[in-house]
């Protein structure tokens, strides 16, 4: 999205209403074929534009753009201090790539980048993730630890316990989570969590937390963003109303922070009981996606190391966060 223009008109079409095309072209001084340029785009971008008779736009469904002060005004402030860069992005190829590639981040102060649209968002393993703009959440925080914590392979896992918490306060639907990163609703895929990180020279950790969370997509894009069987949903369709896109940013910058500032005291000793309550693949039949994997079994817990254990017919396995994924039987 190049042109500071094409982002006004999208501005104006957020609202879902009916815009007729003469007064936009008549508002921002716009060439006939430039906006028909944009409809094209905001196409690509995966927007549902519903179009009457080529004489009025509206998009199917609102937009609540990305604010800053809309994030923070919610925060104290002794909370906001805390926060050491807060970088909002139309089109991004990444948030977590941000953080870590480009982003130089300062100890105990916690770094957020958020975007409206990713055009190269992946999930765990490499796998492409995608939304149309604006569709979903799409937030990474980066947190510098002082040495690498034990149990770092759980962090995810506390992370998901987090975001579970604060979807539900806002909701009152509190998914489940698929260990070890996935939130999920009734069997559907509602978002994910990627946890990535890069050692620093002086012994310290830099740690990035990507979390992706669909919030309002038509059938279409609920179909391409997993390939899990039973599909994806959005917060919409789960809950009344449309979605607290910049409310929902801000309290999970305030409980990602918080879970970052003392996991190197507590680790996953602190939410192993939330997670272990929210356990979607308890007691589900569950086999080992991978090369060379050919296990099977029962799933019957976490492990304080944030590890599965997996009961199979040849005994008691523990699996561990990160080096293999599961699919339900």
């Amino acid at each position: 999205m190049e042109q500071m223009s094409q982002l006004e008109v999208l501005k104006l079409l957020a609202d879902g209403r009916n815009h007729s095309r003469e007064k936009i072209i008549e508002s921002f001084g716009l060439p006939s074929s430039l906006l028909s340029e944009y409809i094209k785009n905001f196409g690509n971008l995966g927007l549902d534009l519903v179009v009457d008779c080529k004489k009025s736009y509206r998009l199917s469904r609102p937009i609540e753009f990305l604010d800053t002060n809309k994030i923070l005004s919610p925060l104290c402030d002794s909370m906001t201090q805390k926060i050491y860069r807060l970088e909002i992005f139309q089109e991004l190829e990444s948030t977590n790539s941000y953080l870590l590639d480009t982003f130089v981040p300062k100890a105990r102060r916690l770094s957020v980048c958020l975007a409206e649209y990713q055009s190269s968002g992946r999930g765990r393993f490499g796998r492409k993730w995608s939304a149309p703009f604006g569709g979903s959440l799409c937030i990474s925080m980066g947190w510098v630890f002082d040495e690498k914590p034990e149990n770092l392979s759980a962090l995810s896992l506390s992370a998901a316990v987090v975001v579970r918490q604060v979807i539900g306060d806002l909701t009152n639907c509190y998914p489940m989570i698929k260990w070890p990163n996935d939130l999920v609703w009734k069997d559907k895929k509602l978002g994910g969590i990627l946890t990535e990180s890069s050692p620093k020279k002086d012994g310290s950790l830099y740690v990035v937390v990507g979390i992706g969370i669909n919030l309002s997509m038509n059938s279409a894009w609920l179909s391409k963003v997993c390939d899990w069987p039973e599909g994806a949903t959005d917060l919409s369709s789960i809950s009344s109303g449309e979605p607290l896109k910049n409310l929902l940013a801000s309290r999970l910058i305030e409980g990602i922070y918080t879970m970052l500032e003392s996991y190197s005291r507590t680790g996953f000793s602190s939410h192993i009981d939330d997670f272990a309550s929210a356990n979607y693949l308890k007691g589900r039949k569950v086999s080992l996606l991978g090369e060379g994997s050919d296990l099977s079994g029962v799933v019957a817990s976490v492990d304080s190391d944030g590890s599965l254990l997996l009961e199979t017919k040849t005994g008691s396995h523990r699996i561990v966060a990160g080096e293999v994924s599961l699919r339900a039987s």
